[in-house]
């Protein structure tokens, strides 16, 4: 009959602490490892996509549809800052900043989209 075990052993200790330092520094390496994208697609319905770096802060008037939109990039994110869509949705999605994120203007036929970065997803609809 085996005896069962019931103290705590320097091996057991190490092998735990092991785990732990290992669990941790994923955590931190997760969280520093580029959470933020490196570029911005914007694309327009019937017109195509263009690419912009999100470290160059600009301001980008897009006429879509008989929409205006005044798309904001600065600080490493983006967001639509006005529009004279009927819902503003775009408006109201606010600053993204992570890949995969994305502001859609349905009725001006807009997306803009982070490329790259720490998203887990193809693409996020909003």
């Amino acid at each position: 009959m085996n005896a069962v075990r019931s103290r705590i052993s320097p091996g057991d200790i190490i092998v735990t602490a092991a785990v732990l330092v290992a669990a941790l520094f994923l955590l931190v390496f997760r969280g520093f490892a580029s959470p933020d994208a490196g570029y911005v697609e914007i694309t327009v319905r019937n017109r195509g996509t263009e690419r912009f770096d999100l470290q160059m802060d600009r301001e980008i008037k897009i006429e879509s549809n008989g929409i205006t939109l005044y798309v904001i990039i600065e600080d490493g994110g983006v967001w639509v800052g006005e529009s004279d869509c009927p819902d503003q949705v775009c408006v109201h999605t606010g600053r993204i900043w992570r890949g995969g994120e994305a502001i859609i203007c349905a009725p001006a036929g807009v997306a803009v989209t982070i490329l790259g970065g720490g998203g887990d997803c193809d693409h996020v609809a909003g």
